[in-house]
């Protein structure tokens, strides 16, 4: 099965941009997602057309680069890894170990600023989120 047909964001998206498509609509939906191999939340976001004022930059770019974050080198290779790990991955939880020093903090620091850089992504964020306005 497709990676990205596993990854609950992408099937709430698919839901949404669905509710009122036949089964043509549905096969060339298909059919974009295939050719659109490693972007399908791009591809979704930008059909539905609402969802994002803009579509948040990748986990990487947002802890290396200006003007996010900025942290390049100064962050674990390992770690860096763990954070695109979770934020693409298919997660509602996670739990850091390790010793003292090891950047459970930094982590943990970072995820919560993604988590709130993601939100500021939305258009509507209580819409997208599924909660009240």
């Amino acid at each position: 099965m497709n990676k990205a047909l596993e990854d609950k964001r992408i099937i709430n998206a698919l839901d949404d941009l669905t509710k009122d498509f036949g089964k043509q609509d549905i096969e060339l939906l298909k059919e974009l997602i295939k050719k659109n191999n490693g972007s399908e939340m791009e591809l979704i976001y930008s059909l539905m057309n609402y969802t994002y004022n803009h579509v948040p930059v990748p986990v990487r770019k947002f802890v290396e680069e200006q003007p996010f974050l900025g942290l390049k080198g100064q962050i674990y290779p390992t770690l860096l890894n763990d954070l695109e790990e979770l934020f693409e991955g298919d997660y509602d939880e996670a739990i850091f170990t390790g010793g003292i020093g090891f950047g459970k903090s930094t982590v943990s620091e970072i995820a919560m600023t993604r988590m709130i850089y993601e939100v500021s992504c939305f258009n509507n964020p209580q819409k997208a989120l599924g909660l009240m306005d």
